[in-house]
């Protein structure tokens, strides 16, 4: 009979173990796995937070839609007591917002406490609808002063200007877009310059619903607009920079490396700030608006030492964390991806609305911007398809 003891130590001496460089090269193959497979599900992960993007996009515009089947014409900025809320404020009951929208009507008697950058709880918190996924900063939100009870509720959404500029925001006379606003009505500012709400129909848009864009994206920053952010996507160059008295081609050229804005024209123009998206019912440029001028991307520049939101003279691109471009509503409710290299035509003239001369001129017809102008212009006679 075997001896059991040599048997065990036969067993023992043919025991097969893992040496260190075998460890190793099986450590080094799944960290290159790993390392192929991250891009993939990262991927994976921006192509479905853009769909949920692109789905609130289309659920803004088909809000347009079912607001134009009851009140017979477009949502417009200048909306409310003080003319000072955005669209997106009549545009809340078509998003199953209608218990907000009735907080928010029911104290239109109030006194001027009641403005959209007032602490009150109808104004402050999330709307899901109005953040792209693909911005983790947008939830961040902003409390002004004197706020206490939380952050205003942020944007990512933003209504077309096409290719008009103004010198302020709340200025009436916008012929371009379905969303300018009218001269205003109320006795209280007889004889000015003010806009209150939008005089247009679906009639206006005489290049077609289908060939005009509605509705786009702008990364947010949510801030009081006197941080220092030197990011195109969120930031806004700069301190002096006078966009009324400068062709777009300047504010293109503020352009740095990467994402940024360059060191030259920070010397030149003082810090970009940021404060973008920060407040949906306030109808300030850095809330609710952006221009089909400057490509989608591209750097943004307005007067923020007057105004740290940049409420002057303001020139916005549309924005995004998605690769290559942004969405883009169009006016038939269709959401369409929108390449940061489309045409922008001639940045070298002035917008419209602009003369040399600086004043304001009613212009219409073909936009100087290409068919990134046109697109965004509802009249341009070009029936440009996205």
């Amino acid at each position: 009979m075997k001896n059991l003891s040599n048997t065990k130590r036969e067993w023992v001496r043919h025991e097969r173990a893992f040496t260190l460089v075998e460890l190793l090269v099986v450590i080094a193959i799944i960290g290159i796995l790993i390392a192929l497979l991250l891009p993939a599900v990262q991927a994976a992960r921006e192509a479905a937070r853009r769909m949920q993007c692109t789905n609130h996009l289309k659920q803004w515009a088909l809000a347009i839609h079912t607001y134009n089947d009851a009140a017979k014409g477009f949502p417009g900025h200048g909306n409310g007591p003080f003319a000072n809320r955005t669209a997106f404020v009549p545009l809340l009951p078509f998003v199953e917002q209608t218990a907000r929208y009735s907080e928010i009507t029911a104290r239109d008697a109030m006194d001027n406490e009641h403005s959209p950058y007032h602490d009150h709880t109808w104004w402050k918190g999330i709307i899901n609808t109005l953040l792209c996924p693909s911005d983790g900063n947008s939830r961040s939100g902003y409390t002004p002063s004197g706020h206490t009870t939380g952050p205003l509720i942020a944007t990512n959404y933003c209504f077309s200007e096409a290719d008009y500029v103004a010198y302020d925001y709340g200025k009436a006379g916008n012929i371009r877009s379905p969303f300018g606003m009218g001269r205003i009505t109320d006795v209280r500012w007889a004889g000015t310059n003010w806009g209150q709400c939008s005089p247009y129909t679906f009639a206006s848009v005489t290049d077609g619903l289908s060939n005009t864009i509605i509705m786009s994206e702008r990364v947010a920053s949510p801030g009081n607009g006197s941080q220092v952010l030197n990011s195109r996507k969120g930031g806004v160059m700069g301190d002096t920079f006078d966009t009324w008295n400068e062709r777009p081609q300047i504010c293109l050229n503020t352009r740095g490396s990467g994402n940024s804005y360059s060191e030259s024209a920070i010397q030149s123009y003082g810090q970009p700030r940021g404060g973008q998206g920060t407040n949906f019912g306030y109808y300030t440029f850095n809330n609710g608006f952006f221009h089909t001028i400057i490509a989608p991307n591209g750097p943004s520049c307005s007067w923020t030492a007057n105004n740290s939101n940049g409420a002057w003279a303001a020139l916005f691109p549309p924005t995004s964390n998605h690769t290559g471009g942004v969405n883009g509503a169009a006016g038939d409710g269709s959401v369409h991806f929108i390449s940061d290299t489309i045409n922008t035509g001639n940045l070298g003239e002035w917008f419209a609305y602009r003369s040399s001369s600086g004043s304001y001129v009613n212009c219409s017809g073909a936009s100087n911007f290409g068919p990134w102008g046109n697109l965004g212009a509802m009249n341009s006679g070009q029936s440009v398809s996205f």
